[in-house]
């Protein structure tokens, strides 16, 4: 029997796949932007409340700036995907 985490139920030739996996790159870029941007890498606040409330006040800033973004007609396209959700 396969091993479920390694080769995963979905197979890497379908177009699901493919969606699946364009989504995550997507993803990685927000991630890799809040690391860089927002101060996420490496924080100086101590206390798992207080970490969330920063990772969520980051979050929502955001979102904030993609939604002024769009209204402006400036969205890029790693936010478009973002943006069909919030929107």
């Amino acid at each position: 029997m396969e091993n479920v985490r390694r080769f995963g139920i979905i197979s890497r030739q379908s177009p699901e796949w493919r969606d699946y996996y364009r989504k995550r790159e997507s993803i990685e870029r927000v991630f890799c932007s809040f690391k860089a941007t927002r101060r996420l890498e490496c924080h100086y606040i101590r206390g798992l409340n207080k970490v969330r409330l920063h990772c969520l006040m980051s979050v929502l800033a955001y979102m904030t700036t993609l939604l002024a973004n769009k209204q402006a007609g400036l969205v890029g396209k790693e936010a478009r995907w973002m943006l069909e959700r919030v929107a």
